[in-house]
């Protein structure tokens, strides 16, 4: 584990980019779509395609199971 909170090892298990890692961490923080893609310089669209891409790589059923993913493995903290 990295001092950011990243375990890449799990993010490279998942094939879970850099990018989409972010964008799970801003969702974690309860961002919207719309304010996470303000804050990255992205289109909404954009932004709910990553979110898209997380679930399926990540089998998520729903962002409570995106975010339950990202604080097993690392990915966000408290």
């Amino acid at each position: 584990m990295q001092k950011d909170g990243l375990d890449k090892g799990v993010a490279r298990r998942a094939d879970i980019s850099p990018r989409e890692i972010e964008i799970l961490q801003h969702i974690c923080q309860e961002l919207t779509m719309k304010e996470i893609g303000e804050k990255l310089f992205l289109s909404e669209q954009t932004v709910h395609t990553h979110r898209k891409n997380l679930m399926k790589k990540t089998k998520a059923k729903n962002a409570v199971g995106l975010v339950k993913f990202a604080f097993q493995n690392g990915i966000a903290a408290f």
